[in-house]
């Protein structure tokens, strides 16, 4: 090997390093930004007294998110602002709200739907999906999908698995709003 490709191998290898070490830098960044928002949660639904639900409706968030992506916020408080709105939007339509267990069914399957067609969306700060992880987020997003509609038809009054369902009718909505705006974004 001569001294020219050495030195070029060399260079490759140190752009490697420094692009790992800046990848793990955002993620260590995004794990604390991230925990930090599920710590503030997890006092303010203790206060109310609504672990179980919480816990139900970030897991339920937390399953779809990581598989189809949603909308990103430029900012730390508008992106807590937002999944509070959501979360607790998600526990009180199912403390009020329980639709027919045939329109909960339909709803759920258009959804799944709907997520397969839509998803990923991901952040701007991440590169595109490739083909294959398009096709793990779609064939992911509509499987969890799908198990709920099988929860709902075994356990048609119980509020946790509406928290989900709800959860879910709140996902694809923000999915519709995300790619409205990408696409927004495209034209202008």
């Amino acid at each position: 090997m001569n001294w020219s490709t050495q030195m070029k191998n060399s260079r490759i290898a140190k752009e490697n390093i420094e692009y790992e070490k800046k990848m793990n830098e955002y993620y260590l960044k995004c794990f604390l930004l991230e925990f930090s928002k599920i710590c503030i949660f997890f006092i303010f639904f203790s206060l109310l007294g609504l672990i179980p639900e919480y816990l139900i409706a970030l897991l339920s968030l937390m399953l779809l998110r990581s598989n189809g992506g949603g909308l990103h916020y430029k900012h730390y408080i508008s992106c807590l602002a937002v999944s509070f709105l959501f979360l607790c939007g998600s526990i009180t339509l199912a403390t009020y709200i329980t639709p027919p267990t045939i329109l909960a069914c339909f709803t759920s399957l258009l959804c799944s739907l709907i997520g397969y067609w839509l998803v990923p969306i991901t952040s701007s700060n991440r590169p595109p999906a490739t083909v294959e992880q398009a096709k793990k987020s779609k064939r992911n997003t509509m499987f969890i999908i799908l198990e709920f509609i099988i929860l709902i038809c075994i356990c048609p009054h119980n509020t946790y698995i509406f928290i989900g369902y709800w959860t879910i009718i709140l996902h694809i909505f923000q999915l519709v709003i995300a790619r409205i705006l990408k696409e927004v974004k495209k034209i202008v």
